[in-house]
């Protein structure tokens, strides 16, 4: 497997060796970085083929880190990301945010936890899922309590009757018995369906 990593001086030495027990590490960046500066290592580290992006989530302030994984998830949607989340709990924003990424593998321990272990055993377990995540997935409301962060989905749909036009060049293409098709299947499906006939040869007289 092939490693990136972005991390903090303090678990930097601890992730390393993790990973090289693992892989090859590709793209190493250790260091608390402001807006332009995680956006300039997101950038260089989406360069690099990684298969794995170890991502510690204190190397930047919350809203730019969440800015910067965005933009790296649009350049590698497929590379899998695991992120440190020391001292975090079920309601921190910026893990919130990065899971409303798709990014589901999150590895929260207090401060002094052995990091290479943690680390190691999240590299060669699978991927988690958003069940894994969902926990996660919370925002503290003004009440204190969480709420699930919603999704909205615009759907379009036509509004009003919906008209369908059937037509031929020249008379016994078939378009009668055609738009009777249309129509019995509609029908079956539970539409409500008005077939009229606009021709001075009334075909459906016949049936």
């Amino acid at each position: 497997m092939i490693y990136a990593l972005l991390v903090t001086p303090a678990r930097a030495e601890q992730v390393r060796k993790a990973a090289i027990g693992h892989g090859e590490v590709v793209f190493d960046q250790a260091g608390t970085m402001d807006s332009f500066s995680i956006h300039n290592a997101f950038q260089s580290a989406a360069r690099v083929a990684a298969d794995v992006l170890v991502l510690d989530i204190d190397a930047a302030p919350g809203p730019d880190l969440v800015a910067a994984a965005r933009c790296y998830r649009i350049a590698r949607p497929h590379v899998r990301i695991i992120v440190l989340a020391p001292a975090r709990e079920p309601g921190d924003p910026t893990v919130a945010g990065l899971v409303g990424l798709g990014i589901y593998d999150i590895v929260a321990a207090p401060i002094e936890a052995d990091w290479e272990a943690l680390v190691g055993k999240a590299l060669v377990g699978p991927p988690a899922t958003y069940a894994q995540a969902a926990r996660w997935h919370v925002m503290p409301g003004p009440d204190g309590d969480e709420h699930v962060k919603e999704r909205v989905i615009i759907e379009e749909r036509p509004a009003g009757a919906v008209t369908i036009a059937v037509m031929g060049a020249a008379p016994g293409l078939g378009c009668t018995h055609t738009a009777l098709a249309i129509s019995a299947f509609l029908a079956r499906q539970g539409y409500k369906v008005a077939l009229v006939e606009d021709s001075q040869r009334f075909a459906l007289d016949q049936f």
